[in-house]
């Protein structure tokens, strides 16, 4: 969203090195889902999120070129705008999990052998 509307040369640059922190997202993704399914299922989840990267990795250039090459002569700014907007939805369903997710209060102790003096 910030590129689609960056005043300057020097904001387009902070913008796309800001946007750089995206790359988080699929080792994050990894994480949270080996934490939520159990290890019989690990690699089924994994392929499975494997699957619809590599699917949105071939779709979203097509997808993209076309919008981009209908809109320029209007609004070359839409593709920027519609890819915002797309991100919308993730943001929703992380939001409504968050609010609606049931935490437990139970913690899991891990004795690895070492003793802890109280201080």
């Amino acid at each position: 969203m910030l590129t689609a509307v960056a005043p300057n040369t020097l904001f387009l640059l902070l913008s796309t090195a800001g946007g750089s922190l995206r790359t988080l997202a699929a080792p994050m993704t990894k994480t949270l889902t080996a934490d939520l399914v159990s290890e019989n299922e690990q690699g089924i989840a994994f392929a499975t999120i494997a699957c619809l990267q590599s699917i949105g990795g071939l779709i979203s250039p097509l997808l993209l070129y076309s919008i981009y090459s209908a809109t320029t002569s209007f609004l070359p700014q839409f593709t920027f705008y519609f890819v915002a907007s797309m991100c919308l939805i993730p943001m929703g369903l992380t939001s409504v999990l968050q609010c609606t997710w049931k935490t437990t209060t139970e913690y899991k102790v891990i004795n690895d052998g070492r003793t802890v003096q109280p201080n």
